[in-house]
């Protein structure tokens, strides 16, 4: 029991989140070894917010815990604990929010309970804390059942979202925690029809009346807000008045500045927002199931959505935040048929509601085109399993068919569309086959998909297939005689070209088709767009390994270089010496591909040890010709990795790289210990280089003891060596080493 009047971490607490500040080799000699201080960071982080979920879920269930003194001074010496913790952890903008995704992830009562905790770049859920508590011999072993109760608590308590911001250091800041805290197991209570409207006294001897919106229903938010402000009903009713006849009013509907309820705009009003102490919680604001944060802009016509969907779905909130991401959610490329089928069900039943407005046609058009465009987000292989038949849309899991529900006029045509182009793809990726044909339904397909008339789908079908000879070899030469023609169909058409690549089984053809992507790459201008595709393509399975994974890194290296035309010349690998660019760098191009790799470190973090085990695995295999091509192979992925790392930087890079140098640094470490070692010395001393470089070019102060632990293997290093190549390999290695610790230690 915690008796001390200033709230205190625990000494795990304390321990959480620590930086590095020197680098001892100490037998890492994996990159899942090396890597594992960074993910016992993230999997800290995870704990902590399970920790977070769980004491929300004990005081909204709890209406007796805050009554006391004693058991309110404990539970808010854990929770501030907790808090203090996260708010360490960099990366963050001091907001949590936990949100309502309601997947379908086995039985029906999964939809209920399927929260998400957004923290940063972490999104912690309860397949993530099942995960855990499997592969992690020191995950707490209840995380994901007491993650799993506190969802189920959100759930009977109706909430779609809760956000919450972490405290500052200050005694005033943390009262207004403590009052939020206190009203929020009574609001259920005092909300209930003939319940009374004011809240029992708490701990604090404090009652706070329970404040209702524009519509006359209770409001939390709005009651957190007079609470923490300590604001009279009075007071707080003739505001709402105020704030809700302004938003009926023609200033405000002819103005950029719209709001998705009153509360919202009472702190969104600048006069009112510098008056008023913010709520550092807010419950089912439906804001933040359209926005991850506050900064973000929001437009007329989807504030005009998110109050239709609150007026219509109000009273079930969990309704309204799957309708909401039926609309705006942001994991389409990754849902299945049975969650696909079930989001068009609810947008249709949106687009019903909205047909019954009178100001219907802008709302509509906004639901439509944000439909439309995750639908284009779908994976190919998801509509082969969706069937519409009059009206009624299926969902098939195997031999499994399930009707789900209407599908609505509009979005028929749509989903109609996308199974079409799913099977015409498959026609186009076979189109240098003979007896491959398209006819005029295929044509008007391509000719949507790519925003061009069925006579130019016609020219662009004629284009790729004189680019192929009789026996489907590519003709690189005819590509590049037509590239112009090709190009200004952008990214439509390289997205297709890199799936055509993925096909390809012959090297030649292979190594050719990239070379012509290269060169098509200098002649598009979605290249932001494409980078983010490529790279999305290479993590996104992070299970596995594929020629494809090589090309991806190529071709996004080169988006980061400006297109250097010094280094770009038929090739299949990205030259080392890209490494010496400084000023050469698109600079727009970098920061997207560090913003999208942090974004999903952890996916990126599996793919790069999934690359690394196989190449230990191959070095310690046998020789066969198939197992050294292999081998040579992931030398070449591994490598085109830490290059494209070295260049785009960021947190997620920093720690691969520092990773890779401890493993790659270590003389006597296990991965020149293996049975092909000796004979690839060569090129493991390379990768040692080029992740020394990186760290130069990306590394920060602390990095300095970790170079210099590496130079001083020097003479470890040349007693492994076998004949006067490997020396010079070793020399050169080395004063790549003393280069980047200089420029560092100038850095610094």
């Amino acid at each position: 029991m915690m008796e001390e009047k200033t709230f205190v971490l625990n000494e795990d607490a304390k321990r959480l989140y620590e930086q590095l500040e020197g680098v001892e080799f100490g037998g890492l000699t994996t990159l899942d070894q090396a890597l594992s201080k960074e993910e016992k960071e993230l999997n800290d982080c995870r704990d902590l917010l399970g920790k977070l979920a769980h004491l929300l879920g004990v005081c909204l269930k709890d209406a007796h815990l805050m009554k006391d003194p004693k058991t309110t001074k404990v539970f808010l010496n854990e929770l501030f604990a907790v808090l203090h913790g996260l708010g360490r952890i960099p990366g963050h903008d001091g907001k949590i929010l936990i949100r309502h995704r309601g997947l379908l992830t086995g039985t029906k009562a999964s939809e209920r309970i399927d929260y998400v905790i957004l923290f940063g770049n972490i999104l912690f859920d309860i397949a993530t804390a099942a995960a855990m508590v499997k592969s992690l011999e020191d995950a707490p072993t209840d995380l994901q059942t007491r993650l799993t109760m506190a969802f189920q608590v959100f759930s009977d308590h109706g909430i779609s979202s809760l956000y919450l911001q972490i405290p500052e250091e200050s005694p005033a800041y943390l009262d207004t925690l403590q009052i939020a805290l206190q009203i929020l197991p009574y609001y259920s209570q005092a909300a209930r029809p003939g319940s009374s409207a004011v809240f029992e006294k708490t701990s604090s001897e404090k009652s706070f009346p329970l404040i209702h919106d524009e519509r006359d229903q209770p409001d939390l938010n709005l009651t957190l807000l007079a609470g923490v402000n300590g604001a009279k009903p009075e007071t707080m009713k003739t505001l709402v008045k105020k704030v809700d006849t302004w938003m009926r009013g023609p200033n405000y509907m002819a103005s950029d500045k719209q709001f998705q309820s009153v509360y919202n705009a009472i702190l969104g009003i600048k006069v009112l927002r510098e008056i008023l102490v913010h709520p550092p919680i807010e419950i089912n604001n439906i804001k933040w199931l359209i926005v991850d944060n506050e900064g973000e802009f929001v437009s007329k016509q989807k504030s005009q959505v998110a109050r239709l969907v609150a007026g219509e779905y109000g009273n079930s909130p969990q309704e309204m935040a799957r309708v909401i991401g039926s609309v705006y959610g942001d994991d389409f490329q990754q849902i299945d048929s049975q969650n696909l089928a079930e989001r068009l069900r609810l947008a249709s039943n949106l687009l019903t509601s909205i047909e019954k407005t009178d100001t219907s046609q802008p709302v509509m058009d906004e639901v439509l085109d944000n439909v439309e465009s995750r639908l284009d987000k779908v994976s190919d292989h998801v509509y082969d399993s969706l069937e519409v038949h009059d009206g009624v849309i299926k969902a098939k899991t195997g031999k499994t068919e399930t009707t789900v529900g209407r599908i609505h006029s509009k979005l028929k045509p749509m989903v109609g569309f996308f199974k079409a182009r799913s099977a015409i793809k498959k026609k186009m990726i076979n189109m240098a086959q003979r007896g491959i044909s398209f006819d005029a339904y295929d044509y008007k397909i391509i000719a949507k998909d790519f925003g061009i008339s069925v006579n130019e789908a016609k020219e662009l079908i004629d284009l790729f297939k004189s680019c192929f000879d009789d026996q489907g070899c590519f003709i690189r030469v005819t590509f590049e005689r037509n590239i112009t023609q090709i190009a200004k169909y952008g990214k439509k058409v390289f997205m297709f070209l890199w799936q055509y690549l993925k096909v390809m089984l012959q090297r030649e053809d292979r190594i050719a088709f990239l070379n012509a992507l290269q060169l098509l790459v200098t002649h598009l201008k979605e290249s932001e767009s494409i980078l983010s595709a490529l790279l999305s393509d290479f993590f996104d399975d992070p299970t596995t390994v594929t020629f494809s994974d090589q090309c991806a890194l190529v071709l996004i290296t080169l988006f980061a270089s400006k297109h250097d035309k010094g280094f770009r010349k038929y090739i299949e690998i990205t030259p080392e010496e890209v490494l010496k660019i400084s000023k050469g760098l698109d600079t727009k191009m970098v920061a997207a591909a560090s913003k999208l790799i942090d974004s999903n470190h952890e996916k990126f973090f599996e793919k790069v040890k999934l690359i690394h085990r196989e190449l230990t695995q191959a070095l310690d295999s046998g020789r066969t010709e198939g197992e050294q091509m292999h081998l040579r192979n992931m030398f070449l992925l591994e490598r085109e990795v830490y290059i494209f790392l070295s260049l785009v930087g960021g947190n997620t890079a920093r720690a691969l790289i520092r990773s890779a140098a401890q493993v790659y640094g270590d003389p006597k470490g296990k991965i020149y210990l293996l049975k092909e070692s000796k004979r690839f010395f060569p090129n493991l001393l390379q990768l040692l280089r080029i992740v020394s470089r990186g760290l130069g070019r990306i590394g920060g102060g602390k990095d300095l003891s970790l170079l210099e632990n590496i130079r001083t293997q020097k003479e470890k290093f040349l007693e492994e060596i076998d004949g006067e190549r490997h020396k010079k390999y070793a020399e050169l290695t080395m004063k790549w080493v003393e280069a980047s610790m200089q420029r560092l230690s100038a850095k610094n």
